[in-house]
């Protein structure tokens, strides 16, 4: 799974490809937080938007008690909460990096990639009524690589910058982007950080820096 992340965004360009507009700056992102998410409408824009989907079927927001954070790749297509959005409404979720736990020891780790940021695969819906207007997205997940899978056994899943324009197009089928959903191939930076990323009042860059373990407490 992934439940919590962080991203710091570049001054000018993304990617090379996505240009930013404002800078942003969140080291500990958690579920319910906003977040800024790339998804393409008439053009391909930037959107900030709640991270956990909220189905834009609900009728009201207090009856919702699924947890949307994460969308399992493997059944997009059965959960009536992502089914629509995984056909129509994909969008990108750009990260610096991410959290997981440790399964052994509930130890924390953070996760990047060697070179650049990530682009996690993502849903993205729009609920409505009278009064407001909420985008919210939730991030697709996939078995972990040999990398990831010391830690646990889920990862986000990653796309890269040359299957953004299949996997951003709403006109394109989902049947078309399933291969874009298997393991990360690249080898991951992974570390242990501070315990405190827990907690979501704790925000800072030192969050990002690697800690040492004990002996017997640093072999998986």
């Amino acid at each position: 799974m992934c439940g919590r992340y962080a991203f710091i965004s570049p001054s000018d360009v993304f990617l090379k490809s996505l240009l930013l507009s404002e800078r942003y700056q969140n080291y500990n992102i958690a579920p319910g937080q906003i977040a800024p998410i790339i998804l393409q409408q008439d053009a391909i824009i930037w959107q900030n938007a709640r991270w956990g989907l909220l189905p834009s079927w609900l009728k009201k927001l207090e009856d919702f008690k699924a947890k949307t954070i994460n969308a399992r790749a493997e059944s997009l297509r059965e959960k009536p909460s992502f089914k629509l959005s995984f056909e129509q409404r994909r969008c990108i979720v750009p990260a610096t990096g991410f959290y997981e736990w440790r399964k052994r020891d509930k130890q924390p780790y953070f996760i990047k990639a060697k070179k650049g940021i990530f682009a996690f695969a993502g849903l993205y819906d729009i609920w409505k009524n009278a009064e407001q207007e909420i985008y919210s997205f939730s991030i697709i997940t996939t078995r972990a690589n040999d990398s990831m899978a010391e830690i646990h056994e889920r990862m986000p899943a990653i796309l890269n910058e040359s299957d953004f324009e299949l996997w951003l197009n709403p006109k394109i089928g989902s049947d078309r982007v399933d291969d874009l959903l298997l393991p990360y191939k690249e080898e991951l930076i992974k570390y242990a950080v501070d315990r405190r990323v827990g907690r979501v009042t704790e925000n800072d860059v030192a969050l990002l820096e690697p800690i040492s373990l004990p002996e017997q407490g640093s072999l998986f």
